[in-house]
């Protein structure tokens, strides 16, 4: 089983800003030991609709690989892109484990790990 850390960073020597932080993710692979190095992750964002987030479509936006630390290389979403709403981070975790020669049942208990994140609006204090 693969472990997903994503959280988004707060920067407090700044200002709260409408479009502050930043999106990041570190993958460890508590099966082998260390961090998963080439884990393939999607970064969805989904369709702002009257009701929110609740009914709309799931936009792809993005497609990264982790490096050598099982991180990525800069931030998935940061500053004005990182807007309010309800993010979807998709780890392929049979891919990762396949690649490493595990033996999966087939098929896989557990294809894809998601993670679903939801930024609101920073509060003026």
């Amino acid at each position: 089983m693969s472990q997903a850390i994503s959280q988004p960073d707060a920067q407090p020597d700044r200002a709260p800003e409408a479009h502050s932080g930043r999106l990041t993710t570190h993958v460890l692979d508590t099966v082998l030991g260390g961090p998963a190095v080439g884990m393939h992750i999607e970064l969805y964002v989904r369709e702002v609709t009257s009701d929110g987030c609740a009914n709309g479509r799931w936009l792809s936006l993005r497609s990264v690989t982790t490096n050598d630390d099982g991180r990525i290389d800069g931030p998935l979403l940061s500053g004005a892109d990182f807007k309010p709403g309800c993010y979807r981070l998709v780890f392929d975790v049979e891919g990762y484990f396949r690649a490493r020669g595990i033996q999966l049942p087939t098929p896989a208990d557990q294809s894809y790990t998601d993670l679903s994140i939801r930024k609101v609006p920073a509060l003026n204090r």
